[in-house]
C-alpha cells in the first residue's frame, strides 16, 4: 500500500531541486559505508586469490582490483533499482513503451507529475550531480575520461532541462532505456573481477544487444522521432516562434549528442566483441579501456 502523498500530483518548479540535492549528498555517505563494509568484503573475498603479493606493483594492482569491484558493485546497486523503480511507476502510465508516443504531448505543457515520477527524476539527477564529482575526484582514470565527462555533464543537463520544460514523460523513457545496459555494462565487469569468463560473456552479450535495441533502435527511431515530429504540432499550439527556437532545438540537440555518444561507444563494443570472439570466448577488458596496463 502506498502512502498517499506519493499519488499527490503538482507542477514541476525550481523547489523540486530540494529533492536531488537530498540524493546528491545522501549517495557519498551510502557509497562509502557500503565501500568499507559489504563491497570491500565481497570485493577482496573476489579478488584476493589467497596469495601474498610478490611485490610493490602486484600489491598495487590488486588495489586498483578491489577499487574497480567497489565502483562496478556501487554503479550496478544504483542502475537496478533506480531502473527497477523506474519501470514500477511507469509501466501503467499513458506514455509506457506499448501504449504509443503520441502520449508523451497529450496535455502538454499542463502536465502535472505524480510524487514517485519526482523522486524517481530527483534519484536519477542527484546520481549524476554526484557522479561528475566522483568521476573528477575518485574514479579510476579510463581512456574515455574526457568522453565519460561529456556524457556525464550532457545527461545532467537533459535531466534538468526535461524536467523543468515539462518534457518529463519522454524523459522518464529515456532514461528507462539507458539504465538497462548500465545495469548489464556493470554486471559483466563484477563477473570479470570474478573470474567468471562464462558470467562475464553471457552478461556482456545481453549487454551489447541491450545497447543495440535500446539506444540505437528505441531510442532514435522512437524517442528522438517523436522529439522531432509529433512535437512540433504541440509546440506550435502553445508555444511562441520564439519560444519553439529554445524549446525544440535545443531538446533534440542534447538528444543527439547523446546518441553520437552512443554510436562512438557502440564502435567500442565492436571491438569488444571481435577480441572476445578471438579469445575464443572470454571477455577482455573494461570496455571503457583503463589508463593503467592491467
Amino acid at each position: 500500500m502506498q502512502a498517499p502523498w506519493i499519488g499527490q500530483e503538482s507542477y514541476p518548479v525550481w523547489q523540486d531541486l530540494k529533492y536531488a540535492l537530498f540524493f546528491a549528498c545522501a549517495y557519498p555517505v551510502l557509497q562509502k559505508l557500503l565501500y568499507v563494509t559489504i563491497f570491500d568484503m565481497a570485493a577482496r573475498a573476489t579478488v584476493d586469490d589467497g596469495k601474498k603479493p610478490v611485490n610493490k606493483v602486484a600489491a598495487e594492482r590488486k588495489e586498483v582490483a578491489v577499487r574497480k569491484y567497489k565502483e562496478s558493485a556501487w554503479k550496478l546497486l544504483f542502475y537496478a533499482l533506480a531502473w527497477s523503480y523506474g519501470v514500477y511507476i511507469t509501466y501503467d502510465k499513458e506514455w509506457w513503451i506499448t501504449k504509443g508516443t503520441l502520449n508523451f504531448w497529450k496535455g502538454w505543457p499542463e502536465q502535472k507529475m505524480r510524487m514517485d515520477l519526482k523522486l524517481f527524476y530527483a534519484s536519477e539527477l542527484g546520481f549524476y550531480s554526484y557522479g561528475i564529482v566522483f568521476l573528477l575526484l575518485w574514479e579510476t582514470k579510463r581512456k574515455d575520461f574526457g568522453v565519460m565527462t561529456i556524457h556525464h555533464i550532457g545527461t545532467l543537463v537533459l535531466i534538468s532541462y526535461s524536467y523543468f520544460t515539462g518534457f518529463v514523460r519522454v524523459g522518464n523513457m529515456v532514461l528507462l532505456a539507458h539504465d538497462i545496459s548500465d545495469i548489464l555494462l556493470e554486471g559483466a565487469k563484477l563477473f570479470k573481477y570474478s573470474k567468471n569468463e562464462i558470467g562475464a560473456s553471457v552478461t556482456f552479450a545481453l549487454f551489447a544487444i541491450s545497447w543495440l535495441v535500446f539506444r540505437l533502435i528505441y531510442y532514435p527511431t522512437y524517442l528522438i522521432r517523436s522529439t522531432a515530429f509529433e512535437a512540433q504540432k504541440a509546440f506550435l499550439e502553445n508555444r511562441t516562434v520564439a519560444e519553439t527556437v529554445v524549446y525544440y532545438y535545443c531538446f533534440n540537440t542534447f538528444l543527439i549528442m547523446l546518441l553520437v555518444l552512443h554510436v562512438y561507444w557502440f564502435y567500442l563494443i565492436g571491438r569488444m566483441i571481435v577480441k572476445q570472439v578471438q579469445n575464443s570466448g572470454a571477455v577482455g577488458d573494461d570496455v571503457r579501456s583503463d589508463s593503467d596496463d592491467d
